[in-house]
């Protein structure tokens, strides 16, 4: 794996940029559509909005977790930094990245 720098000082992309541009667009939009209309979705960009605005929630559901001997999500959020800003391009990189590990997954099971 080549480091970063190296892909910036060439200008060398993987993704061309008109495809990376289209979904960027896509995911901004739907960003914008969704807090325009309070459109709240049990989904991956949901969670991600809510972590942009710190309003992550934490399941209650099963306490078993909490002497299971490993980190909860409770103290991964508590320790979290509050003054974490995600913006639109973070979103959206988040997101690809959901997607092509999925697509990969996906693609082998069938």
């Amino acid at each position: 794996v080549l480091p970063t720098r190296f892909f910036r000082m060439f200008r060398v992309r993987i993704i061309p940029k008109e495809t990376t541009d289209f979904y960027v667009d896509v995911v901004s939009k739907t960003i914008k559509q969704r807090e325009e209309h309070n459109i709240v979705r049990p989904d991956f960009i949901h969670l991600l909005l809510q972590a942009r605005k710190n309003e992550l929630k934490i399941d209650q559901a099963d306490d078993r977790l909490k002497s299971a001997g490993f980190s909860t999500v409770e103290e991964h959020l508590q320790s979290s930094t509050e003054n974490s800003q995600y913006s639109d391009l973070d979103i959206a990189a988040s997101a690809t990245s959901f997607f092509f590990g999925g697509l990969e997954t996906t693609t082998t099971v069938i």
